[in-house]
C-alpha cells in the first residue's frame, strides 16, 4: 500500500447513534437530543442522529422518531440516519433527515453477525433504499473518497480477490534504465529524499523479498530506519550468507508462485520486491507485479554493459514492449518516482 495522505478530512461524528445504542440500559430521548445540541454547538456539521431498525434487535434506538423531532436544528447542519432497508426508511422519511446512511460490511462473518444477511443479500438490499432516498431528494453518500480509500484498501482488496498478497516492484535507476555500474561498486543512484521514501514503501509492506545475489552483492538490512513503522518480513530467493544483515530471514528455494500462495495463506497483505534484476525479470516476465515503483535519478550511465532494470532479452519489436499505465508521479529531490501499473485485459 503506497502512502498517499488525504487532501481534507471530513469529520462524522456518530456517537448518537452508534455510542448509544451500545449502551446495556437505554439512554432517554431528552439526553439524546441535548448531545445533538451539544454536538452542534461544538461546530460539527454532520451528525448520525439515530437508526431507524427494528427495537427488537436494538432497543436502543426505539425512540428513534422522538429524537428526531425533539432536535432544534441549526444552519448548515447535516443530520443524517441509519435506514438498512426499505421498512426503515419509510419509517425515517417522516423525520425528515438530511441523509441516510446504509453500511455494508467487509467479511461474510460480520455481515451475518451484525445485520443478519450475507454481503450479497445486503447489496440487495440497500439498492432500493438509495433509489426511494434520491426519489425523495434525500442525500445519500456513495464513492465518497473513493479513489482514496481504493487505494489504501488496494493490498487488502487485493489479497481477497485473489488470495496472494499486492506485489509491489521498487527499482532504483539512471536515466538511462540502469540499477547498478558493470563492476558492481556500492554507492547509491538516487538521492536521501528517494531513498527515505523506499523506507516509508517498506514500512506499507508486510513482506520484502529481494535475491541471494542482492544479498551477496550488497549486504543490505531491508529494515525500515528513516520512517515510522515496523520493518517487513524478510525473502531471500536462495540461500543468504550465515553472516548477512538480512538474517533473520526466509530463505525460499520454491517458485515464485508457491512463494505468493504462501504468503497469502499467511495474511500476509503486500509483498515488496527490491532486487536485483534476475528477480524483477523473474517477477515480470511471470506476469505476478502488480505495481511498479520506480525512482528515476537524472543520471546516465551510459554505454550498454552496466546492470538493467530487468535481466534477459529485450522485446524483438516494438509491438513486442510490455506497456503499463502511469498511477502518479512525485518529484524526490532531485529524483522522480513514477508508479505504473499493468494494463489489465477488461473482464
Amino acid at each position: 500500500m503506497l502512502l498517499n495522505l488525504p487532501r481534507r478530512v471530513k469529520l462524522v461524528d456518530v456517537g448518537p447513534r452508534d455510542g448509544l445504542q451500545n449502551e446495556k440500559q437505554p439512554v432517554p430521548a431528552a439526553i439524546k437530543i441535548e448531545l445533538v445540541h451539544r454536538l452542534q454547538a461544538a461546530g460539527l456539521k454532520e451528525i448520525e442522529v439515530t437508526s431507524f431498525v427494528s427495537p427488537k434487535w436494538v432497543p436502543q434506538m426505539a425512540d428513534n422518531a422522538q429524537v428526531m423531532s425533539g432536535i432544534v436544528r441549526s444552519e448548515g447542519v447535516r443530520y443524517s440516519v441509519l435506514t438498512p432497508n426499505m421498512k426503515g426508511f419509510e419509517s425515517a422519511l417522516l423525520s425528515k433527515p438530511d441523509e441516510v446512511v446504509v453500511f455494508g460490511a467487509a467479511s461474510e462473518a460480520f455481515s451475518q453477525k451484525n445485520i443478519n444477511c450475507s454481503i450479497a443479500e445486503s447489496m440487495e438490499r440497500f439498492a432500493p433504499v438509495v433509489k426511494a432516498a434520491r426519489d425523495a431528494g434525500i442525500a445519500v453518500q456513495v464513492g465518497v473518497e473513493e479513489d482514496l480509500v481504493r487505494e489504501q484498501l488496494a493490498s487488502y482488496l487485493h489479497h481477497r480477490r485473489t488470495g496472494r498478497p499486492l506485489v509491489m516492484l521498487k527499482l532504483a535507476m539512471t536515466i538511462d534504465g540502469f540499477i547498478a555500474a558493470k563492476t558492481g561498486s556500492g554507492g547509491f543512484i538516487t538521492g536521501e529524499p528517494a531513498r527515505r521514501r523506499v523506507h516509508e514503501l517498506r514500512a506499507a509492506s508486510d513482506a520484502i523479498v529481494v535475491g541471494a545475489g542482492t544479498v551477496r552483492a550488497d549486504d543490505p538490512q531491508l529494515t525500515v530506519r528513516d520512517a515510522p513503522g515496523t520493518s517487513p518480513r524478510r525473502i531471500v530467493l536462495g540461500r543468504a550468507p550465515l553472516d548477512a544483515r538480512v538474517h533473520p530471514c526466509t530463505e525460499w528455494s520454491g517458485s515464485l508462485t508457491e512463494l505468493l500462495d504462501t504468503l497469502g495463506g499467511e495474511h500476509v497483505l503486500q509483498l515488496m520486491v527490491e532486487g536485483g534484476a534476475k528477480v524483477a525479470a523473474s517477477f515480470h516476465q511471470a506476469g505476478l507485479i502488480d505495481r511498479y515503483v520506480f525512482h528515476i535519478a537524472p543520471a546516465i550511465m551510459g554505454g550498454g554493459d552496466a546492470v538493467p532494470a530487468f535481466a534477459g532479452d529485450t522485446a524483438a519489436t516494438l509491438a513486442d514492449v510490455w506497456r503499463g499505465r502511469t498511477i502518479s508521479t512525485q518529484q524526490l529531490g532531485d529524483d522522480v518516482e513514477v508508479v505504473i501499473e499493468p494494463q489489465r485485459s477488461p473482464a
